[in-house]
């Protein structure tokens, strides 16, 4: 569920995602369409994805669509997300992803420029 707050918590609505994506963290960008970092461990990795659902009055307008997606193990465990809009108005999503502290995995920081959305011809 996507919880809203307005005086008390509610769900405002669901997000589909299916079995093999989880959502792993979430913003809404500058032109209030929400973004959803998921990702999905296939043994040797993860794969990473980025969706973005059109809002309208804090609630679903639209499909949600993929607009950036990693390979497996391109990134490693990519879990918060911030979407913000550059100097040149281009909208950017930055990630993080942490070792938990074993050899095996990495820290990272990426940073990714974010397609323009189809229903918003100013850059999403």
């Amino acid at each position: 569920p996507v919880w809203r707050y307005d005086g008390e918590w509610q769900i405002a609505f669901r997000l589909g995602t299916g079995l093999l994506w989880q959502p792993v963290g979430a913003d809404i960008g500058p032109r209030g369409h929400l973004f959803v970092l998921e990702r999905r461990f296939l043994g040797l990795g993860f794969a990473s994805r980025i969706r973005a659902l059109p809002l309208a009055g804090g609630t679903r307008a639209g499909r949600a669509r993929v607009v950036w997606r990693a390979p497996l193990g391109r990134h490693g465990n990519l879990e918060g997300l911030a979407i913000w809009q550059d100097a040149a108005g281009a909208t950017r999503a930055t990630m993080v992803a942490d070792d938990n502290y074993r050899d095996y995995q990495r820290s990272q920081i990426v940073e990714v420029v974010l397609p323009p959305l189809a229903d918003d011809p100013g850059g999403g």
